[in-house]
Protein backbone atom coordinates (compact mmCIF):
# COMPACT_ATOMS: atom_id res chain seq x y z
CA UNK A 1 0.00 0.00 0.00
CA UNK A 2 1.20 3.46 -0.48
CA UNK A 3 2.45 5.09 2.57
CA UNK A 4 1.13 8.66 2.36
CA UNK A 5 -0.40 10.73 5.04
CA UNK A 6 -3.84 9.41 6.07
CA UNK A 7 -6.22 11.97 6.43
CA UNK A 8 -8.90 11.29 9.36
CA UNK A 9 -11.95 14.17 9.33
CA UNK A 10 -12.80 16.00 12.03
CA UNK A 11 -15.86 13.79 13.32
CA UNK A 12 -14.13 10.43 12.53
CA UNK A 13 -10.87 11.79 14.71
CA UNK A 14 -13.57 12.79 17.53
CA UNK A 15 -15.21 9.52 17.36
CA UNK A 16 -12.07 7.68 17.80
CA UNK A 17 -11.14 9.45 20.70
CA UNK A 18 -14.51 9.25 22.34
CA UNK A 19 -14.19 5.21 21.83
CA UNK A 20 -10.70 4.97 22.69
CA UNK A 21 -9.63 3.50 19.45
CA UNK A 22 -6.43 5.01 18.08
CA UNK A 23 -5.48 1.92 17.70
CA UNK A 24 -6.01 -0.57 14.93
CA UNK A 25 -9.86 -1.25 15.35
CA UNK A 26 -11.33 -4.69 14.31
CA UNK A 27 -11.66 -5.55 10.62
CA UNK A 28 -9.41 -2.62 9.40
CA UNK A 29 -7.23 -2.36 6.94
CA UNK A 30 -3.49 -2.41 8.33
CA UNK A 31 -0.41 -1.56 7.14
CA UNK A 32 1.77 -3.58 5.02
CA UNK A 33 5.56 -3.38 4.98
CA UNK A 34 7.69 -4.21 2.74
CA UNK A 35 10.03 -7.83 3.16
CA UNK A 36 13.29 -6.95 3.49
CA UNK A 37 12.94 -3.62 4.64
CA UNK A 38 15.86 -1.31 4.47
CA UNK A 39 16.80 1.15 6.26
CA UNK A 40 15.96 4.02 3.54
CA UNK A 41 12.60 2.71 2.80
CA UNK A 42 11.70 2.82 6.81
CA UNK A 43 13.29 6.13 7.02
CA UNK A 44 10.88 7.13 3.71
CA UNK A 45 8.01 5.28 5.16
CA UNK A 46 8.74 7.22 8.84
CA UNK A 47 8.72 10.55 7.45
CA UNK A 48 5.84 9.95 5.74
CA UNK A 49 3.55 8.41 8.40
CA UNK A 50 5.20 9.59 11.88
CA UNK A 51 2.28 12.28 12.95
CA UNK A 52 5.38 14.26 15.07
CA UNK A 53 6.11 15.40 11.39
CA UNK A 54 2.90 16.75 10.72
CA UNK A 55 2.41 18.10 14.15
CA UNK A 56 5.61 20.02 13.64
CA UNK A 57 3.87 20.54 10.09
CA UNK A 58 1.21 22.65 11.53
CA UNK A 59 3.23 24.83 13.49
CA UNK A 60 4.87 26.30 10.67
CA UNK A 61 1.15 26.53 8.80
CA UNK A 62 0.45 28.41 11.91
CA UNK A 63 3.02 30.22 12.05
CA UNK A 64 2.59 31.59 8.33
CA UNK A 65 -0.79 31.93 8.67
CA UNK A 66 -0.12 34.70 11.76
CA UNK A 67 2.77 36.25 9.10
CA UNK A 68 0.22 36.98 6.77
CA UNK A 69 -2.28 38.49 9.26
CA UNK A 70 0.52 40.84 9.94
CA UNK A 71 1.51 41.36 6.53
CA UNK A 72 -1.95 42.93 5.63
CA UNK A 73 -1.39 45.93 7.99
CA UNK A 74 0.43 46.81 4.60
CA UNK A 75 -2.34 46.89 2.34
CA UNK A 76 -5.54 48.72 1.94
CA UNK A 77 -8.70 46.96 3.27
CA UNK A 78 -11.73 47.51 1.01
CA UNK A 79 -15.21 46.26 2.03
CA UNK A 80 -18.18 46.63 -0.28
CA UNK A 81 -21.67 46.37 1.42
CA UNK A 82 -24.92 46.02 0.03
CA UNK A 83 -28.03 46.64 2.34
CA UNK A 84 -32.04 46.24 1.63
CA UNK A 85 -34.68 47.16 3.45
CA UNK A 86 -38.30 46.75 3.80
CA UNK A 87 -40.41 49.07 6.24
CA UNK A 88 -44.27 49.69 6.75
CA UNK A 89 -45.34 52.39 9.05
CA UNK A 90 -49.06 51.99 9.99
CA UNK A 91 -51.51 55.23 11.54
CA UNK A 92 -54.84 55.82 12.38
CA UNK A 93 -56.57 58.98 12.45
CA UNK A 94 -55.23 62.71 11.08
CA UNK A 95 -54.37 65.94 12.51
CA UNK A 96 -56.77 68.65 14.03
CA UNK A 97 -56.72 72.60 13.26
CA UNK A 98 -57.48 72.11 8.98
CA UNK A 99 -54.12 70.29 9.04
CA UNK A 100 -53.88 67.01 7.43
CA UNK A 101 -56.53 64.70 8.11
CA UNK A 102 -59.27 67.06 9.23
CA UNK A 103 -62.27 68.84 7.28
CA UNK A 104 -63.20 72.50 7.14
CA UNK A 105 -67.35 72.64 7.31
CA UNK A 106 -69.27 76.11 7.33
CA UNK A 107 -70.31 79.44 5.59
CA UNK A 108 -68.99 83.18 6.21
CA UNK A 109 -67.94 83.91 9.57
CA UNK A 110 -68.29 80.18 10.56
CA UNK A 111 -66.23 77.54 10.58
CA UNK A 112 -66.55 74.19 12.30
CA UNK A 113 -63.27 71.76 12.33
CA UNK A 114 -64.64 68.33 11.67
CA UNK A 115 -60.93 65.08 12.49
CA UNK A 116 -61.14 63.09 10.34
CA UNK A 117 -60.54 59.49 10.95
CA UNK A 118 -58.54 58.14 8.17
CA UNK A 119 -55.78 55.39 8.44
CA UNK A 120 -53.50 54.28 6.16
CA UNK A 121 -49.83 52.28 5.61
CA UNK A 122 -46.37 54.07 4.73
CA UNK A 123 -44.36 51.62 2.85
CA UNK A 124 -40.69 52.04 2.27
CA UNK A 125 -38.40 49.70 0.11
CA UNK A 126 -34.98 50.30 -1.14
CA UNK A 127 -30.90 49.49 -0.90
CA UNK A 128 -27.88 50.62 -2.18
CA UNK A 129 -24.20 49.39 -2.62
CA UNK A 130 -21.33 51.55 -0.23
CA UNK A 131 -17.47 50.34 -0.71
CA UNK A 132 -15.50 50.94 2.05
CA UNK A 133 -11.53 51.54 1.86
CA UNK A 134 -9.03 52.60 4.49
CA UNK A 135 -5.22 52.79 4.27
CA UNK A 136 -2.63 53.19 7.30
CA UNK A 137 -0.12 55.52 5.99
CA UNK A 138 2.56 55.23 8.88
CA UNK A 139 2.11 54.32 12.78
CA UNK A 140 5.77 54.84 13.99
CA UNK A 141 7.00 51.82 12.64
CA UNK A 142 5.29 49.22 15.47
CA UNK A 143 3.50 47.09 12.12
CA UNK A 144 7.62 46.84 11.29
CA UNK A 145 8.25 45.55 13.96
CA UNK A 146 5.35 43.02 14.13
CA UNK A 147 6.08 41.86 11.14
CA UNK A 148 10.18 41.27 12.09
CA UNK A 149 8.58 39.26 14.99
CA UNK A 150 6.12 37.37 13.00
CA UNK A 151 8.57 36.67 10.31
CA UNK A 152 11.36 35.29 12.69
CA UNK A 153 8.30 32.87 14.30
CA UNK A 154 8.01 31.63 10.60
CA UNK A 155 11.94 30.96 10.73
CA UNK A 156 11.74 29.05 13.85
CA UNK A 157 8.72 26.92 13.29
CA UNK A 158 10.42 25.79 9.86
CA UNK A 159 13.60 25.16 12.14
CA UNK A 160 11.90 22.92 14.80
CA UNK A 161 10.07 21.00 11.66
CA UNK A 162 13.58 20.49 10.32
CA UNK A 163 14.84 19.66 13.69
CA UNK A 164 11.49 17.18 14.15
CA UNK A 165 12.77 15.06 10.78
CA UNK A 166 16.30 14.41 12.08
CA UNK A 167 15.14 13.17 15.30
CA UNK A 168 12.80 10.93 13.56
CA UNK A 169 15.30 9.76 11.61
CA UNK A 170 17.61 8.91 14.12
CA UNK A 171 15.00 7.10 16.64
CA UNK A 172 14.49 4.86 13.05
CA UNK A 173 17.67 4.66 12.42
CA UNK A 174 18.42 3.45 16.47
CA UNK A 175 15.44 1.52 16.51
CA UNK A 176 16.24 -0.70 13.06
CA UNK A 177 19.83 -1.31 14.00
CA UNK A 178 18.37 -2.37 17.38
CA UNK A 179 16.04 -4.77 15.92
CA UNK A 180 18.78 -6.23 13.24
CA UNK A 181 20.97 -6.16 17.01
CA UNK A 182 18.39 -8.47 18.44
CA UNK A 183 17.90 -10.78 15.48
CA UNK A 184 21.31 -11.46 15.80
CA UNK A 185 21.80 -12.12 18.78
CA UNK A 186 19.31 -15.04 18.51
CA UNK A 187 21.64 -16.00 15.73
CA UNK A 188 24.32 -16.42 18.82
CA UNK A 189 22.08 -17.86 21.33
CA UNK A 190 20.56 -20.56 18.54
CA UNK A 191 24.06 -21.80 17.92
CA UNK A 192 24.87 -22.51 21.44
CA UNK A 193 21.91 -24.54 21.79
CA UNK A 194 23.09 -26.35 18.81
CA UNK A 195 26.29 -26.53 20.61
CA UNK A 196 24.56 -27.87 23.97
CA UNK A 197 22.94 -29.93 21.86
CA UNK A 198 25.89 -31.54 20.27
CA UNK A 199 27.46 -31.56 23.87
CA UNK A 200 24.57 -34.00 25.22
CA UNK A 201 24.47 -36.32 22.53
CA UNK A 202 27.95 -36.69 22.96
CA UNK A 203 28.12 -37.48 26.44
CA UNK A 204 25.28 -40.04 26.57
CA UNK A 205 26.82 -41.94 24.03
CA UNK A 206 30.07 -41.69 26.13
CA UNK A 207 27.93 -42.74 29.13
CA UNK A 208 26.07 -45.15 27.44
CA UNK A 209 30.26 -46.65 26.67
CA UNK A 210 30.89 -46.39 30.38
CA UNK A 211 33.42 -43.39 29.35
CA UNK A 212 32.23 -41.32 31.80
CA UNK A 213 29.47 -40.78 34.81
CA UNK A 214 26.01 -40.81 34.04
CA UNK A 215 26.25 -37.76 36.13
CA UNK A 216 27.58 -35.46 33.10
CA UNK A 217 24.23 -36.22 31.60
CA UNK A 218 22.55 -34.11 34.29
CA UNK A 219 24.98 -31.13 33.62
CA UNK A 220 24.89 -31.32 30.06
CA UNK A 221 20.96 -31.16 30.08
CA UNK A 222 21.01 -28.53 32.51
CA UNK A 223 23.40 -26.55 30.35
CA UNK A 224 21.02 -26.95 27.25
CA UNK A 225 18.14 -26.16 29.29
CA UNK A 226 19.79 -22.19 30.15
CA UNK A 227 20.73 -21.84 26.67
CA UNK A 228 17.26 -22.58 25.45
CA UNK A 229 15.75 -20.24 27.89
CA UNK A 230 18.20 -17.26 26.23
CA UNK A 231 17.14 -18.24 23.04
CA UNK A 232 13.42 -17.71 23.77
CA UNK A 233 14.26 -14.20 25.71
CA UNK A 234 16.27 -13.00 22.53
CA UNK A 235 13.12 -13.67 20.41
CA UNK A 236 10.83 -11.37 22.69
CA UNK A 237 13.93 -9.35 22.35
CA UNK A 238 13.06 -9.72 18.37
CA UNK A 239 9.04 -9.13 18.69
CA UNK A 240 10.18 -5.77 21.20
CA UNK A 241 12.67 -4.50 19.04
CA UNK A 242 10.63 -4.89 16.11
CA UNK A 243 7.41 -3.33 17.80
CA UNK A 244 9.65 -0.16 18.81
CA UNK A 245 10.88 0.59 15.16
CA UNK A 246 7.10 -0.01 13.94
CA UNK A 247 6.27 2.81 16.34
CA UNK A 248 8.43 5.64 15.01
CA UNK A 249 7.94 4.67 11.81
CA UNK A 250 4.53 5.60 12.45
CA UNK A 251 2.72 2.14 11.01
CA UNK A 252 0.04 0.33 12.13
CA UNK A 253 0.39 -3.71 11.46
CA UNK A 254 0.65 -6.75 13.36
CA UNK A 255 3.49 -8.26 10.73
CA UNK A 256 6.95 -8.37 12.38
CA UNK A 257 9.30 -6.22 10.52
CA UNK A 258 12.19 -8.06 8.66
CA UNK A 259 15.12 -5.70 8.38
CA UNK A 260 17.66 -6.16 5.52
CA UNK A 261 20.30 -8.25 7.28
CA UNK A 262 23.86 -7.68 7.56
CA UNK A 263 24.79 -10.86 7.56
CA UNK A 264 23.14 -14.22 5.51
CA UNK A 265 22.25 -17.32 7.46
CA UNK A 266 24.30 -18.03 10.54
CA UNK A 267 26.84 -15.84 9.91
CA UNK A 268 27.57 -12.46 12.06
CA UNK A 269 27.86 -8.90 10.75
CA UNK A 270 31.40 -8.53 9.52
CA UNK A 271 33.14 -5.32 11.02
CA UNK A 272 31.94 -2.05 10.05
CA UNK A 273 33.98 -0.17 7.16
CA UNK A 274 35.41 3.16 8.85
CA UNK A 275 35.87 6.05 6.52
CA UNK A 276 38.05 8.61 7.76
CA UNK A 277 36.31 11.04 10.42
CA UNK A 278 36.51 14.61 11.39
CA UNK A 279 38.64 16.29 14.24
CA UNK A 280 36.23 17.16 17.50
CA UNK A 281 36.62 20.26 16.76
CA UNK A 282 35.35 20.37 13.20
CA UNK A 283 32.51 17.71 14.48
CA UNK A 284 31.58 20.45 16.71
CA UNK A 285 31.61 23.44 14.36
CA UNK A 286 29.39 21.53 12.14
CA UNK A 287 26.77 21.25 14.98
CA UNK A 288 26.82 24.86 15.39
CA UNK A 289 26.25 25.37 11.93
CA UNK A 290 24.06 22.88 11.13
CA UNK A 291 22.01 21.84 14.46
CA UNK A 292 18.04 23.19 13.13
CA UNK A 293 17.26 23.32 17.21
CA UNK A 294 19.99 26.23 17.57
CA UNK A 295 18.64 27.72 14.45
CA UNK A 296 15.19 27.53 15.71
CA UNK A 297 16.18 29.07 19.76
CA UNK A 298 18.77 32.13 17.58
CA UNK A 299 15.15 32.81 15.38
CA UNK A 300 13.27 32.87 18.52
CA UNK A 301 15.71 35.33 20.15
CA UNK A 302 15.24 37.37 17.08
CA UNK A 303 11.89 37.53 17.23
CA UNK A 304 11.44 38.13 21.22
CA UNK A 305 13.81 41.54 20.56
CA UNK A 306 11.37 42.62 17.60
CA UNK A 307 8.32 42.08 20.12
CA UNK A 308 10.97 43.91 22.70
CA UNK A 309 11.53 46.92 20.22
CA UNK A 310 7.52 46.93 19.40
CA UNK A 311 7.06 47.54 23.53
CA UNK A 312 9.38 50.12 23.72
CA UNK A 313 7.64 52.05 21.12
CA UNK A 314 4.08 51.53 22.73
CA UNK A 315 6.10 53.93 25.56
CA UNK A 316 7.07 56.63 23.29
CA UNK A 317 5.21 59.40 21.57
CA UNK A 318 2.91 57.64 19.04
CA UNK A 319 2.25 59.11 15.67
CA UNK A 320 -0.68 57.39 13.09
CA UNK A 321 -2.32 58.03 9.86
CA UNK A 322 -5.03 56.73 8.31
CA UNK A 323 -7.18 57.50 4.86
CA UNK A 324 -10.61 56.35 4.78
CA UNK A 325 -13.22 56.23 1.86
CA UNK A 326 -16.29 55.85 1.74
CA UNK A 327 -18.28 55.62 -1.30
CA UNK A 328 -22.50 55.31 -1.88
CA UNK A 329 -22.59 53.77 -5.20
CA UNK A 330 -26.13 53.48 -5.07
CA UNK A 331 -29.19 54.16 -2.18
CA UNK A 332 -32.61 54.33 -3.29
CA UNK A 333 -33.81 55.54 0.16
CA UNK A 334 -31.05 58.09 1.23
CA UNK A 335 -28.03 60.25 -0.58
CA UNK A 336 -25.38 58.78 -2.78
CA UNK A 337 -21.39 60.31 -2.58
CA UNK A 338 -17.93 59.86 -2.15
CA UNK A 339 -16.98 60.79 1.62
CA UNK A 340 -12.84 61.24 2.23
CA UNK A 341 -11.58 61.36 5.55
CA UNK A 342 -7.77 61.87 7.03
CA UNK A 343 -7.04 61.04 10.29
CA UNK A 344 -3.55 61.90 12.05
CA UNK A 345 -3.42 61.07 15.70
CA UNK A 346 -0.88 61.57 18.19
CA UNK A 347 -0.98 59.59 21.49
CA UNK A 348 1.34 59.37 24.45
CA UNK A 349 1.23 56.93 27.52
CA UNK A 350 1.19 59.46 30.07
CA UNK A 351 -0.24 57.54 33.04
CA UNK A 352 -1.35 53.80 32.67
CA UNK A 353 -0.58 52.71 36.20
CA UNK A 354 2.67 51.06 34.76
CA UNK A 355 0.89 48.49 32.21
CA UNK A 356 3.46 50.20 29.49
CA UNK A 357 6.98 49.83 31.46
CA UNK A 358 5.42 46.20 32.62
CA UNK A 359 5.00 45.12 29.22
CA UNK A 360 8.28 46.66 28.47
CA UNK A 361 9.73 44.75 31.19
CA UNK A 362 8.16 41.41 30.34
CA UNK A 363 9.57 41.58 26.81
CA UNK A 364 13.03 42.24 27.48
CA UNK A 365 12.88 39.22 30.08
CA UNK A 366 11.61 37.07 27.60
CA UNK A 367 14.29 38.18 25.07
CA UNK A 368 17.21 37.69 27.38
CA UNK A 369 15.71 34.26 28.19
CA UNK A 370 15.99 33.09 25.14
CA UNK A 371 19.44 34.64 24.73
CA UNK A 372 20.26 32.54 27.80
CA UNK A 373 18.63 29.30 26.42
CA UNK A 374 20.23 29.72 23.27
CA UNK A 375 23.76 29.48 25.29
CA UNK A 376 22.39 26.43 26.99
CA UNK A 377 21.15 24.93 23.80
CA UNK A 378 24.49 25.49 22.43
CA UNK A 379 26.57 24.11 25.56
CA UNK A 380 24.45 20.83 25.23
CA UNK A 381 24.73 20.31 21.70
CA UNK A 382 28.46 20.72 22.58
CA UNK A 383 28.21 17.82 24.99
CA UNK A 384 26.37 15.81 22.94
CA UNK A 385 28.70 16.15 19.96
CA UNK A 386 31.82 15.07 22.48
CA UNK A 387 30.01 12.05 23.82
CA UNK A 388 28.75 10.27 20.58
CA UNK A 389 32.19 11.27 18.97
CA UNK A 390 34.37 9.50 21.70
CA UNK A 391 31.58 6.59 22.14
CA UNK A 392 32.16 6.04 17.90
CA UNK A 393 35.71 5.66 18.60
CA UNK A 394 35.11 3.52 21.31
CA UNK A 395 32.32 1.20 20.08
CA UNK A 396 34.51 0.45 16.80
CA UNK A 397 37.91 -0.42 19.03
CA UNK A 398 35.75 -2.85 21.43
CA UNK A 399 34.33 -4.52 17.97
CA UNK A 400 37.52 -5.03 16.91
CA UNK A 401 38.67 -6.64 20.63
CA UNK A 402 35.76 -8.75 20.39
CA UNK A 403 36.70 -10.04 17.16
CA UNK A 404 40.04 -11.33 18.44
CA UNK A 405 38.47 -12.85 21.73
CA UNK A 406 36.12 -14.98 19.32
CA UNK A 407 38.22 -16.61 17.19
CA UNK A 408 40.24 -17.54 20.47
CA UNK A 409 37.25 -18.71 22.05
CA UNK A 410 36.22 -20.72 19.11
CA UNK A 411 39.09 -22.46 18.98
CA UNK A 412 39.26 -23.46 22.86
CA UNK A 413 35.94 -24.32 22.17
CA UNK A 414 36.51 -26.53 19.38
CA UNK A 415 39.72 -28.59 21.54
CA UNK A 416 37.72 -28.85 24.55
CA UNK A 417 34.86 -30.62 22.31
CA UNK A 418 38.02 -32.73 21.19
CA UNK A 419 39.67 -33.74 23.96
CA UNK A 420 35.72 -34.03 25.40
CA UNK A 421 35.56 -36.85 22.71
CA UNK A 422 39.35 -38.21 23.74
CA UNK A 423 37.60 -38.54 26.72
CA UNK A 424 40.30 -36.07 28.19
CA UNK A 425 38.48 -33.08 29.51
CA UNK A 426 35.54 -32.69 31.55
CA UNK A 427 32.24 -31.73 30.88
CA UNK A 428 32.87 -28.48 33.11
CA UNK A 429 35.90 -28.50 31.05
CA UNK A 430 33.30 -27.95 27.93
CA UNK A 431 30.74 -25.76 29.71
CA UNK A 432 33.27 -22.81 30.78
CA UNK A 433 34.92 -23.05 26.63
CA UNK A 434 31.25 -22.45 25.64
CA UNK A 435 30.33 -20.25 28.01
CA UNK A 436 32.61 -18.24 26.72
CA UNK A 437 32.47 -18.50 22.76
CA UNK A 438 29.13 -17.05 23.64
CA UNK A 439 29.85 -14.09 25.72
CA UNK A 440 32.44 -13.13 23.37
CA UNK A 441 29.87 -13.90 19.90
CA UNK A 442 27.27 -11.66 22.17
CA UNK A 443 29.78 -8.71 22.93
CA UNK A 444 30.97 -8.46 19.17
CA UNK A 445 27.54 -8.31 18.30
CA UNK A 446 26.24 -5.68 20.44
CA UNK A 447 29.72 -3.63 19.62
CA UNK A 448 29.20 -3.65 16.10
CA UNK A 449 25.69 -2.63 16.14
CA UNK A 450 26.68 -0.08 19.16
CA UNK A 451 29.00 1.16 16.43
CA UNK A 452 26.20 1.94 14.05
CA UNK A 453 23.81 3.43 16.71
CA UNK A 454 26.63 5.38 17.88
CA UNK A 455 28.11 6.78 14.26
CA UNK A 456 23.95 7.79 13.43
CA UNK A 457 24.24 9.67 16.93
CA UNK A 458 27.05 11.61 15.96
CA UNK A 459 25.56 12.38 13.10
CA UNK A 460 22.29 13.88 14.79
CA UNK A 461 24.59 15.55 17.28
CA UNK A 462 26.10 17.12 14.28
CA UNK A 463 22.81 18.24 12.79
CA UNK A 464 24.11 15.98 9.41
CA UNK A 465 21.90 12.87 9.29
CA UNK A 466 19.19 14.07 7.10
CA UNK A 467 21.49 14.87 4.23
CA UNK A 468 20.35 13.50 0.97
CA UNK A 469 16.73 12.49 2.52
CA UNK A 470 13.90 14.42 1.19
CA UNK A 471 11.38 15.86 3.86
Amino acid sequence: MSFQRSGLSLTVAILLIGSGAWAQTAGAPQDTLPSPLTLSRAIDIALARQPQIYVAASATTQALGHKEVGMSQYYPTITPTYSAQASSDQYYGGAANGGAGSTIVGGTGSETIVPSTSSGVNFVRGGGLSIAASQTLFDSGKREQLNAQLRHEVQAARFGQEDECQQVIYSVTNAYYGLLEATDLTKVADAQVNRYNEVLNLTKAQAALGAIAPMDIDQAQADLATAQVTLIQDQNGVHTASATLKNVMGVESNEQVVPSALAQGTDLPAMPAVADTVTLDQAVQTAYNSRPDLKQQAAVVQSDVAATKSAELDAKLSLSSTVALAYQATNDVGSRGLDTQVQVVASYPLFDAGATRGAIREAAGARDGAVDQLIAARQNVREAVEQQYYSRAETIEAARLAQVAVKAAQTTFDAAVASRKAGVSTIVDVTTAQATLTQAQDQYVEAVYEYYIADAALARAMGTNDTGVAH
